[in-house]
């Protein structure tokens, strides 16, 4: 997500679009998952099992961590926008294009003198 865009680079739109779905679709997964894994922990610790102190350490940063990361996606996001509605707004251009030189394909091909 942190690419430099730039107007035409393509091939980093689609890689930071990809990113994006990529948390879009894991977002509900991921917000679900912090309050069972310590509810885990306080499980394990009923039992007299001691977890290493680097677990606690990233239960801790590991959600605001990923807020953060979700705070970025929806700039990013924002930042995206204005070249994807470019890049569909060529491909528009592309596909109408096409339609007239296939329109104009299809006259030429009517007037041409082996169909007559």
């Amino acid at each position: 997500m942190m690419q430099t865009l730039r107007e035409g680079d393509l091939k980093t739109l689609i890689s930071v679009m990809g990113v994006l779905q990529q948390m879009k679709d894991r977002q509900y997964k991921t917000d679900n998952m912090f309050e069972p894994i310590k509810e885990y922990i306080e499980l394990l610790k009923s039992y007299d099992y001691e977890m290493p102190e680097q677990v606690f350490i990233q239960l801790e940063e590991l959600p605001k961590k990923w807020e953060a990361a979700k705070r970025n996606s929806q700039q990013v996001r924002h930042q995206v926008a204005p070249l994807v509605a470019q890049e569909v707004s060529k491909i528009r251009k592309n596909i109408s294009d096409f339609d007239t030189r296939q329109q104009n394909y299809r006259e030429a091909f009517k007037k041409s003198d082996f169909l007559l």
